[in-house]
This record gives structure tokens, C-alpha cells and sequence, in this order.
């Protein structure tokens, strides 16, 4: 489940910045954009499912993969800063 939120995020992420990026030419907007969104969508999922979690409330531990879904917040903003290097800049100056 973890992996597939974590998947959804980065889809969701790259989209998101490339349309910014296209708006507004500009790679840190962009950047800082996509970890918004990541941190946003990750750490809301976070926080719903170790609210959840059943076994943290009655024995006093939980599901430790959760913490995969803070971990790569860092990691998918990474990899859109990375990817963003490959979209083509349109000429508006025509």
C-alpha cells in the first residue's frame, strides 16, 4: 500500500511540475512546487494511516514501513529535479 502511495505521488508530482514549469520557465519554482505537493499528498497519507493503525494503540508498536512514506519525500523531489532537466523550454518569443 505504502509503495503505491508513494508511486501515485510521483506521477502526481511530475505532471504537476512540468505544467509549472511551462507556466513559468523558472526550474526552483518548479522544484519547490513539486515538494509541496509531495509533502502535502505523503505526509497527509502519513498522518491518516498512523492514526489508523491499530496495533500502535493497543501493544504500543506499529507499522515501521510507514516511515517509507517521510522518507521519500526527499527522494521523489529529487528525482523530478533531476527529470526536469529533459523537458524541452518552448520559444515564447515568437
Amino acid at each position: 500500500m505504502y509503495y503505491a502511495l508513494i508511486l501515485i505521488s510521483f506521477i502526481i508530482s511530475i505532471v504537476a511540475v512540468r505544467l509549472v514549469y511551462r507556466k513559468t520557465q523558472k526550474k526552483m519554482i518548479s522544484i519547490f512546487f513539486t515538494l509541496l505537493i509531495n509533502i502535502l499528498f505523503l505526509g497527509t497519507a502519513f498522518t491518516i494511516s498512523y492514526q489508523m493503525d491499530i496495533e500502535k494503540w493497543n501493544i504500543g508498536t506499529g507499522n515501521w514501513k510507514i516511515v517509507y512514506l517521510l522518507i521519500a519525500i526527499p527522494i521523489i523531489t529529487w528525482f523530478n529535479a533531476f527529470l526536469l532537466q529533459f523537458v524541452k523550454v518552448e520559444d515564447t518569443t515568437k
